[in-house]
């Protein structure tokens, strides 16, 4: 025989019939193993993930105080920001008020007219002095 008869010979076994049956009575009562009921308990997350609920209260509480800082800061910032918006168009409305007075000051000199200052005051009655002298001062 060669190897390819050996793997196709098929082996017969003898049938014994009712082997099981007949030790079967020798053993010892089977024991029903009764059912388990799951008791569903509150597990607490800390004791889930290994910690101690204090440190969890701890962490917690860093991180709110965390969150408040940056508002605080973030709140801050924007108020400056907008604080300095605000310095900065009202300097542009100082300097161009500024720029508004000078031009009428300017204008306002100009027309003034030495003469006719003059009239209007010797018709009010201003009596100009005839003494006035000029001292020079640029020696």
């Amino acid at each position: 025989m060669n190897n390819r008869e050996r793997k196709i010979q098929v082996v017969d076994f003898p049938k014994i019939p009712h082997t099981i049956k007949k030790y079967d009575n020798f053993q010892a009562p089977a024991i029903k193993q009764q059912k388990r009921v799951k008791v569903r308990r509150s597990i607490n997350r800390a004791e889930l993930i290994g910690m101690e609920s204090r440190y969890i209260k701890q962490a917690t509480l860093y991180s709110v105080i965390l969150l408040a800082v940056s508002m605080l800061k973030m709140f801050s910032m924007y108020s400056l920001s907008d604080m300095d918006i605000k310095r900065v168009a009202t300097e542009k409305k100082l300097a161009e008020t500024q720029r508004e007075v000078e031009a009428l000051q300017g204008t306002f000199i100009s027309n003034f007219d030495l003469q006719q200052v003059e009239v209007k005051s010797k018709e009010l009655g201003f009596i100009p002095s005839e003494g006035v002298q000029y001292v020079d001062v640029t020696n």
